[in-house]
């Protein structure tokens, strides 16, 4: 058969993946709840109040986002986390202690393991109106606050297969690539059956679940990075209107993720197939890097800012992470 029809097949199969790897994405977060009220302090030192899709009052280095909000009573004994975008990169505290760095790749953050229900989360933000390269953002804007449970088990089916997606883009010709794709397939097999698709559920996955996660500030990365962002981008074009969501955000049902932990179980397996006809050729060692230039498309000031937003990243992921290894 020839080469070139072997090519266009795998391409449409890869297409194919990309739009399971998207539905996936959608079903993220089982809960959503909006965190709409806000305040902005600029360099004067004013305090004005500020609502969930409202521009920046004044574009300012560095401007205080500050909210208070309760985690929805009927969340007791669910793992909460917050996903957030202020409009630029910027320096993340949460009453509980935790502090992390704010940008297009990092901007879901851990709450608590276990809510009571009920309780009020404070939240402060240190923000700059620009991308992680120093790139300017025009017209920032408070895009996406909100506390969210997440739907591990979907994430988790979500990462394989993007692992799997990304080995076939870059092994590209490779005679191993045909049979990874044919393993995430024989995956996704297992969601059939099981798998939420009438309208409205899948309506409302559309309209909240597959919401830009990080708004403008994917103008801010540059094109070849914005999918390490995961959420970022819609999985289709931008349609004339959307209609409001039939109901509620809901997670899923008992036997979904029941398939959905048989499809990471039918991967595994082969997965390690495919090791036994195709042996590992040599060792791939991998670290946390972190490259900080002292003053580059930025003041020392902002250098500083980097790098406490930085470190604050590295040294959570160290506690979350007992494998993470910083270089």
């Amino acid at each position: 058969m020839p080469e070139e029809w072997m090519t266009t097949k795998d391409d449409r199969r890869l297409r194919r993946l990309d739009r399971r790897i998207e539905e996936l994405r959608a079903w993220r977060n089982a809960r959503q709840s909006q965190i709409s009220n806000w305040t902005f302090t600029g360099s004067a030192g004013t305090s004005v109040p500020m609502k969930l899709g409202d521009f920046w009052p004044v574009h300012e280095v560095p401007v205080i986002f500050e909210a208070e909000s309760a985690i929805p009573a009927d969340w007791q004994g669910q793992p909460v986390e917050l996903e957030v975008w202020v409009g630029g990169e910027g320096f993340l505290k949460l009453s509980t202690g935790y502090q992390a760095g704010l940008n297009p790749m990092h901007h879901r953050f851990p709450v608590t393991e276990e809510a009571s229900g009920g309780e009020t989360i404070g939240i402060a933000i240190e923000a700059v109106p620009k991308g992680i390269f120093g790139t300017n953002i025009a017209e920032p804007r408070l895009e996406r606050a909100q506390f969210v449970i997440p739907q591990h088990e979907t994430r988790a089916l979500e990462r394989d297969l993007t692992m799997v997606r990304e080995a076939c883009v870059q092994l590209e010709q490779h005679e191993v690539a045909p049979f990874l794709l044919e393993a995430a397939e024989k995956a996704i097999d297992q969601l059939a059956g099981a798998w939420p698709s009438d309208t409205p559920v899948s309506l409302t996955r559309y309209v909240l679940g597959f919401d830009n996660g990080i708004g403008g500030g994917t103008n801010a990365v540059p094109g070849n990075w914005v999918p390490e962002a995961i959420d970022a981008e819609r999985p289709t074009d931008p349609t004339w209107s959307l209609p409001v969501a039939p109901r509620e955000l809901e997670p899923l049902a008992s036997e979904a993720i029941d398939a959905v932990n048989l499809a990471r179980k039918v991967l595994a397996e082969e997965l390690d197939r495919l090791k036994q006809t195709y042996p590992p050729v040599g060792s791939l060692i991998l670290t946390g890097h972190a490259h900080i230039d002292l003053a580059w498309l930025w003041p020392v000031a902002e250098t500083r800012r980097k790098t406490r937003r930085t470190f604050s990243t590295v040294l959570d992921h160290m506690d979350r992470y007992d494998d993470f290894m910083f270089n």
